[in-house]
């Protein structure tokens, strides 16, 4: 059986767009991460929207409990 997800990375999953770039397989090398790090670091070109991301992401999950609600949000994706 396998599961067909867009993302693995639960932020991407639990926002609905790719948030956090996922290197995985081929794609983590030490240049795409130096690449991804420097875009993320104070003062990077894409960091300002991560964190808004992540303030996005808050507001969904909540504060208290928020790791059942992430999973729950996890197997409702899963089951689409």
């Amino acid at each position: 059986m396998l599961l067909k997800v867009p993302y693995i990375s639960l932020v991407n999953l639990v926002i609905g767009k790719k948030i956090v770039e996922e290197l995985v397989a081929d794609g983590m090398t030490v240049n795409n991460i130096k690449s991804q790090l420097k875009k993320i670091l104070p003062g990077g070109e894409e960091r300002n929207n991560m964190l808004a991301s992540y303030d996005e992401m808050l507001k969904i999950l909540g504060n208290a409990g928020a790791s059942e609600r992430a999973a729950e949000e996890m197997i409702k994706e899963l089951r689409m």
